[in-house]
């Protein structure tokens, strides 16, 4: 605990980038205005009624009392001399716990991975700690890419684990400890091919109307339901969020298929296992959207990512794999036209829409 009272007992850190400060009245109405944000009520348990009065209080009353007791430390973010957003820092003892929002106009410049990191550093080298745990409630992709650019290690989904708005959430967890690096072993994956006749780039949010109807089309539950189950309506957001944790923990990447002349969401090939051991394990996925069947771009599409995963400059895989129905010719088409090699067949092992059980043709492609 400080000595002198908050704001004076609020450290100002820096790194020549960004600016970490005590909160000020000038911060009232940006503060308004990042809460009331409608990202930011999704993914927090603000109140939707907030006003400069509620702003004001929360400075004069939990800001100050948590400096005062040490155990909840906010810091202000400032770029440039503007408002960009704040930092929490949690608890008093060894171990604690950090929390960051962005103000909108701010995201994805740089500014909150940047204060985030000199939080980490002040905590472990001022505040005796020795881990700093991070949760989001799963579906907040932009914690999570903060979180995985400063270096945590990421744990498990729970369920259950966050309380919101009288709702109980499931959520991603990670830490980092004293010592650990605050920033990533690898940046996360820009990763985009072209052919003759497509494109692919990393999956988007706002892909998420075309992927439901890709998902929803007849032949997508047929042949997905035994991965995917059942199609619902938004069935799209959970696999978004699904694969998102899969890739911040380098387990999977999905590749978007779009035309030469569009950015439009053709289908995806999804890489999963990248982990595996010896680079034997990796599995690819794939579905195409009902109006962009017949010209080819899967195949195209699937020669591209197995290029990409198979190369040490890639993913470097020695070993890829895809599993496909029997009677899913389109698929069939796809793995042979390029190049799988069939070295087996599974009786009456996949489940299909009709509640009856196809046969698995197992293709694999070697470096």
């Amino acid at each position: 605990m400080s000595l002198m009272s908050w704001p004076l007992s609020v450290p100002v850190l820096t790194d020549g980038f960004v600016t970490l400060r005590a909160h000020h009245s000038n911060d009232l109405e940006p503060m308004v205005e990042m809460v009331t944000d409608p990202q930011t009520q999704s993914w927090t348990s603000v109140p939707a009624e907030y006003h400069e009065q509620a702003a004001e209080q929360f400075m004069s009353e939990v800001v100050s009392a948590g400096w005062d007791s040490g155990s909840h430390r906010i810091w202000v973010v400032e770029l440039d001399g503007a408002f960009v957003g704040q930092v929490d820092l949690r608890g008093a003892g060894p171990v604690k716990e950090i929390a960051y929002v962005t103000h909108p106009f701010f995201r994805e410049r740089g500014a909150t991975r940047a204060a985030v990191r000199l939080v980490l550093n002040y905590a472990f080298t001022e505040l005796a700690t020795d881990v700093v745990h991070w949760r989001a409630r799963v579906g907040n992709v932009a914690s999570l890419k903060v979180a995985q650019a400063c270096g945590f290690t990421f744990h498990e989904t729970i369920p259950r684990l966050l309380h919101e708005n009288g709702q109980l959430h499931d959520a991603w967890t990670g830490s980092i400890a004293f010592g650990e690096p605050t920033f990533p072993s690898k940046e996360w994956p820009n990763i985009k091919l072209a052919g003759e006749r497509v494109r692919l780039r990393p999956l988007r949010q706002r892909d998420g109307e075309r992927w439901d109807e890709t998902l929803g089309e007849a032949a997508a539950q047929t042949y997905l339901v035994g991965t995917i189950g059942a199609f619902t309506e938004g069935s799209s957001a959970e696999r978004f969020a699904g694969v998102q944790w899969d890739t911040a923990r380098g387990r999977s990447f999905a590749f978007v298929i779009t035309d030469r002349d569009s950015d439009e969401f053709c289908g995806l090939v999804i890489a999963h296992g990248l982990t595996a051991a010896n680079g034997g394990g990796t599995e690819l996925e794939w579905m195409l959207h009902p109006d962009a069947r017949g010209r080819g771009l899967m195949t195209e599409a699937v020669t591209l990512v197995l290029g990409y995963v198979l190369d040490p400059g890639g993913f470097d895989q020695r070993r890829v794999t895809a599993f496909v129905a029997s009677s899913n010719g389109a698929s069939n088409h796809v793995a042979q036209r390029a190049g799988g090699r069939l070295f087996g067949t599974q009786t009456s092992s996949e489940p299909i829409g009709d509640g009856d059980y196809d046969d698995l043709n197992e293709y694999e492609w070697l470096r």
